[in-house]
């Protein structure tokens, strides 16, 4: 089942991000390392857990995947580009940036229980902490449906400042089928170098261009067919492109109304936390009227006869 952020930092799915910072706050400094000096190892996985609770949780995106399917859904169809999800970051880095660098048990720089004076995360002594993290620069990366359905490779070329000095570089991010708008690719510290930080992570955040024939509901695929009302009225098959190159035929052989929906199953978007599976899509309907008509009386009267006690007067 994977953990259970909720229970480890003891607040509710409805926690404000208000009440998560409380929670993180009481339960890092109950667990840090240097607060618990006869059971450092001990200490320390708690300490570990509550951080990688609270990045979870804190992160509106990995939330939403968390609360669906679980710890092991958000390793496994998550934002697990370059980078890894939240759990992959190391606890003595969110607890320096949640406080900002400094120690919250004095006044003075401090040394935690991975930095200089402490054991490191796995049981040996480490070095010192080292310079303050640069925050994250963040960049929008956009991907039309057909990228993300078949997945894809991008490579954006990126200009940074280092100690050697002005470097270009070109970063391959492989985009995953059925990956969704705000999916965040991290590239641990590829932004400029700054005298006494370390240089920034850069996180690609992903964008999901317009496209001409559907919209997307998380796994579905929102399309609005033009109708006839001839067609809408007596039937047709519909032809509608689909994101793979292929067309999929919608037969139609009752009335359309403008308030009718097909769905056709298995023709939406892939989803990435379970390969091969896919979602629907969902066929709207808009009724095109003839701007003019040439119809008898005698075909009027035909219509008449033929609609007739189909509808109610009134609805």
């Amino acid at each position: 089942m994977g953990k259970d952020y909720y229970s480890i930092l003891g607040v509710s799915k409805g926690a404000s991000p208000e009440d998560l910072k409380k929670a993180y706050r009481k339960l890092a400094m109950k667990y840090h390392p240097d607060k618990n000096a006869d059971n450092r190892e001990a200490a320390a996985e708690k300490f570990k857990d509550v951080g990688e609770a609270y990045e979870v949780l804190s992160d509106p995106q990995k939330k939403e995947i968390y609360d669906q399917y679980g710890e092991e859904g958000l390793k496994q169809g998550g934002p697990a580009g370059p980078g890894g999800f939240a759990g992959a970051r190391n606890a003595e880095d969110i607890f320096r940036e949640f406080f900002g660098g400094s120690s919250p048990f004095n006044d003075d720089p401090f040394e935690s229980f991975f930095g200089g004076g402490g054991f490191g995360p796995y049981g040996g002594r480490a070095s010192s902490m080292g310079p303050r993290k640069a925050r994250p620069i963040e960049m929008q990366l956009g991907c039309t449906l057909e990228e993300l359905f078949k997945g894809c490779t991008k490579r954006m070329k990126i200009h940074r400042r280092t100690s050697r000095g002005q470097q270009s570089e070109v970063l391959e991010i492989s985009v995953k089928a059925g990956w969704k708008k705000g999916t965040r690719i991290t590239f641990p510290e590829k932004g400029d170098e700054n005298p006494g930080a370390a240089a920034a992570d850069i996180v690609f955040i992903l964008e999901e261009k317009p496209h001409p024939r559907f919209k997307r509901d998380g796994n579905d695929l929102i399309h609005t067919s033009n109708l006839l009302l001839v067609d809408a009225l007596c039937g047709t098959t519909l032809q509608i492109p689909y994101l793979d190159g292929s067309t999929v035929e919608l037969p139609l052989t009752d009335v359309i109304s403008p308030l009718s929906i097909k769905v056709i199953r298995g023709k939406g978007m892939p989803i990435a936390k379970s390969p091969g599976t896919f979602g629907n899509m969902l066929v709207n309907f808009k009724i095109i009227f003839p701007r003019s008509t040439q119809i008898s009386d005698e075909q009027k009267q035909q219509l008449r006869v033929a609609l007739a006690g189909t509808v109610t007067p009134g609805q």
